[in-house]
């Protein structure tokens, strides 16, 4: 009779523990990612490197889950608010377009014309984006931010990190344990031109 209560006891106790858990979510806002970029606005900004605008886009890391997360980054200008975290400066993926239309043919002169002034565009195009195109930010000895379930973290990158030809990201983990932030497994967060809203474009 004993071992019997005991086994009620028992199957009560796990029966409560994995209804705790199961009312336990993950996110705290259902109704959006799990952590995500969000914009801030489009202001000064303290120039880190040479040649930098003094125009930045600040944003916030969003942690909309129940577990911390931990990005690697380091601390802006003297007075300036918010961090700087490392990003990744990276092409736009090409789209594939594809466009009816009634063939045109060509004279063989024609064609050669149509070919080099491709290639020229090409060519140009390809030198005004290595020209231009920043690398982001890196370091060889970064700070680790440690963002809680709830909160956010603002940082700021320089207007240029985005454009009509690249989007920058930023990767972070979760911080489950020592070893997370050098093992991984690692999330990217893009922002893109089209996510700074309209009116400030």
């Amino acid at each position: 009779m004993k071992f019997f209560a005991a086994m009620l006891v028992l199957a009560t106790s796990v029966s409560l523990f994995s209804q705790g858990t199961t009312n336990q979510t993950f996110l705290i806002d259902p109704s959006k990612p799990y952590v995500f970029l969000e914009f801030d606005h489009l202001g000064n900004r303290k120039p880190i490197e040479q040649d930098e605008s003094n125009i930045g886009i600040w944003l916030r890391v969003v942690n909309n889950c129940s577990l911390p997360i931990i990005l690697t980054g380091f601390d802006g200008s003297p007075g300036e608010p918010g961090v700087v975290l490392l990003d990744e400066v990276v092409d736009n993926e090409p789209v594939l377009e594809i466009i009816a239309s009634s063939p045109k043919i060509l004279t063989s002169t024609e064609a050669a014309d149509d070919a080099q002034s491709r290639s020229d565009d090409s060519n140009r195009d390809l030198r005004a984006k290595e020209a231009k195109k920043p690398h982001g930010y890196i370091a060889e000895l970064p700070g680790v931010y440690r963002v809680l379930p709830g909160t956010d973290l603002l940082f700021s990158i320089p207007r240029n990190h985005v454009s009509d030809k690249w989007y920058m990201r930023v990767s972070f983990t979760f911080d489950l344990d020592k070893s997370s932030l050098a093992r991984g497994p690692f999330t990217y967060l893009p922002f893109r031109e089209c996510d700074i809203p309209k009116a400030r474009r």
